[in-house]
C-alpha cells in the first residue's frame, strides 16, 4: 500500500462512553534534577488531559474539531520504532490521516472534572499510542493524565517547540537490569510530580485539592478535598502504575496491562486493589507475573488473559491496521494479534473502567472481575482472591 492511497480525515472512535471529552497538554516543571537529560537541567514534563464534560452529553457543533492523533515527530518516532523491519511506507506518514474528535467547549469553574486517572505508556512509547485507551476511559467519566517520559519516551514536544528524544543516558541504563530498575524509580518519581502538582492546583482543569503542605489554618474561598486517584499503563508503565499505588496514599489502586514488575514493588507487597491484564501468551518481560501474584499481591486482585491477544495488541496499533487498511505487511499481525480490534478495545475500556469504579464506589463488583462470564467468553480469568489480613 503506497501512502497516496491512504484516505483523508479518518477518525479514530474512542468515545465508548456517554460524553464528550477535550484533550489539552500541560507542562509540569519539577525542582528535581534530570539524571536523563543530555545537558544539567530541572525535570519536565508533559502531560496530555482527557477530561470529560459531565454535566453535558453532547457537544455544541461550533466546538467540537478533528485534532491530528499525534504530533508529527511524535507519529514518526512512535511507529518507526514500531515498524522498523516492516515495508511500511514514510512513518509520519502513516498516521497523517488520522484524527481524533475534540470538544473545546469552555468548562464552567463549577464543574467537576470526574475521579482522577493516570497513566504511563509502555517503554519508549508516548501517550499518544494509546488514544482509545485513554479517550474511551475519559468518555466515561474518569479524567485523565497521561504523562509522557521525557528523554525515554520516543519524542516529547513542548510549548517551547523543544522535542526531546530518547537520551545516551536513558540507553545506557536500559542495557541493564539495574539500570532499568533506574528507569522505573524516575518514572515513579514522574508521576509524584504530576500529583504534586495536581494538588497544588498547577494543573489546569482539574479543581482544587487540599495537601499536608497548606496551612490547617488557612482560609480560602474555594472549597477542596484531598487528592484520591487511580493509575493505569502498559507494559514498563504497567509496573509505574503498581509502583505508584503501593507507594503513594493518594492513588488508590492500579491496573498493570501486560506488562513486568521492576523494583521497589518485588521486594516489597501491594495491598491496593490490583487489576492484571495480559496478552494471550506472556511477554518475556513479564515472567514474573507468577511470582508476583501470590508473593506480593495481597489486596483484592484479579488476572485475566484476553484470547489471540499480543504485547502491542494493547496499543492503538490494531485499531489503526484496520482503519487504515494496513493489517498484513505494513502491521503484521506478529504485532498485534488476530483478535478483533473493537474487541478488544471494548475489553480494555470495560475491564478497566469497571474495576475502578469498583475501587471507588466500594460495590460489588460485576461478575467479569471475578471469575467466568458469558459476556468475555473470550478473556479467561487466571487468579481472583480477596483482600488477605495484614500479618
Amino acid at each position: 500500500m503506497t501512502t497516496s492511497s491512504l484516505q483523508s480525515n479518518v477518525v479514530l472512535t474512542t468515545q465508548l462512553g456517554p460524553y464528550p471529552v477535550s484533550i489539552y497538554d500541560h507542562e509540569v516543571k519539577t525542582s528535581r534534577p534530570d539524571p536523563l537529560a543530555p545537558t544539567p537541567q530541572l525535570r519536565r514534563l508533559m502531560v496530555t488531559i482527557y477530561r470529560p464534560f459531565l454535566e453535558n452529553f453532547t457537544c455544541p457543533l461550533e466546538h467540537q474539531s478533528q485534532i491530528p492523533y499525534a504530533p508529527p515527530v511524535v507519529a514518526a518516532a512512535l511507529l518507526q520504532s514500531l515498524l522498523s523491519n516492516s515495508s511500511a511506507p514514510n512513518a509520519s506518514s502513516i498516521l497523517a490521516p488520522v484524527k481524533l474528535v475534540n470538544c473545546s467547549r469552555p468548562v464552567p469553574p463549577s464543574s467537576p472534572s470526574g475521579p482522577l486517572l493516570l497513566f504511563s505508556p509502555g517503554y519508549g512509547g508516548s501517550h499518544n499510542g494509546y488514544a482509545s485507551i485513554l479517550q474511551g476511559a475519559a468518555s466515561s467519566g474518569y479524567t485523565v493524565i497521561a504523562i509522557d517520559p521525557t528523554y525515554e519516551a520516543s519524542a516529547v514536544v513542548f510549548p517551547d517547540g523543544y522535542v526531546a528524544y530518547p537520551s545516551a543516558a536513558t540507553n545506557a541504563y536500559d542495557r541493564t537490569h539495574s539500570g532499568q530498575n533506574f528507569l522505573q524509580s524516575v518514572r515513579i518519581a514522574d508521576a509524584v510530580s504530576v500529583l504534586d502538582a495536581i494538588e497544588r492546583g498547577n494543573v489546569p482543569g482539574l479543581g482544587r485539592y487540599s495537601n499536608s503542605s497548606c496551612n490547617a489554618n488557612s482560609t480560602s474561598a474555594f472549597p477542596s478535598t484531598p487528592l484520591r486517584a487511580l493509575m493505569y499503563g502498559h507494559s514498563f508503565g504497567g509496573s509505574t502504575a503498581v509502583n505508584v499505588a503501593a507507594l503513594d496514599a493518594r492513588v488508590l489502586a492500579a491496573a498493570n496491562i501486560d506488562g513486568p514488575y521492576y523494583g521497589p514493588v518485588v521486594n516489597g507487597t501491594m495491598r491496593k486493589p490490583l487489576l492484571m491484564l495480559q496478552s494471550a501468551a506472556l511477554p518475556p518481560m513479564a515472567a514474573n507475573w507468577p511470582t508476583f501474584y501470590p508473593n506480593h499481591a495481597r489486596g483484592w486482585k484479579t488476572w485475566v488473559r484476553a484470547n489471540n491477544t499480543v504485547h502491542y495488541g494493547y496499543t492503538d496499533l490494531p485499531l489503526l491496521a484496520d482503519l487504515l487498511g494496513l493489517r498484513g505487511a505494513v502491521i503484521p499481525e506478529e504485532l498485534i494479534g488476530t483478535v478483533n480490534s473493537r474487541r478488544l478495545q471494548e475489553i480494555v475500556w470495560r475491564y478497566t473502567t469497571q474495576f475502578f469504579a469498583y475501587v471507588l464506589s466500594g460495590a460489588t463488583p460485576p461478575d467479569f472481575l471475578e471469575g467466568p462470564s458469558p459476556q468475555f467468553p473470550d478473556v479467561e480469568v487466571v487468579g481472583h482472591a480477596k483482600a488477605q489480613a495484614v500479618q
